[in-house]
């Protein structure tokens, strides 16, 4: 069990030098910036850390690293569209007068569900 872990180690370590420029390059010909291009490179390995177990039977390695990138480049484009969306939105609630929502959606937004959001705004913010 140990030798299967240092051996992960070392495959983990010998793939981040192996294909750190690579990726990075990646992620900044996908738009990114290159402090951006870091962080997403980083977030890569840290999940594959957590999937060691799947190295060994995983063939294209690279291709692997690729996909992982990939998808934390779409859930961060993801965040960052959710983010223009709400800010656009309570800017016209703000606009609007409605400044209770615009505050509670603010204390609130990221910590319950929508209909426990549109509840409380109901309860507190509506006349």
């Amino acid at each position: 069990m140990q030798d299967d872990l240092h051996r992960n180690r070392e495959l983990i370590s010998e793939l981040y030098l192996k294909n750190y420029d690579y990726l990075v390059d990646l992620a900044r010909y996908l738009g990114q910036s290159r402090d951006v291009a870091e962080d997403l490179v980083q977030e890569t390995f840290e999940i594959v850390l957590k999937q060691q177990e799947q190295l060994q039977t995983i063939n294209n390695k690279r291709a692997w690293l690729v996909g992982i990138l990939k998808n934390r480049i779409r859930l961060k484009n993801r965040n960052v569209q959710y983010a223009q969306q709400l800010q656009r939105h309570l800017e016209q609630l703000y606009e609007e007068g409605r400044r209770d929502e615009v505050n509670l959606t603010i204390l609130y937004g990221g910590c319950i569900g929508e209909d426990e959001l549109r509840l409380l705004i109901r309860y507190y913010a509506d006349d």
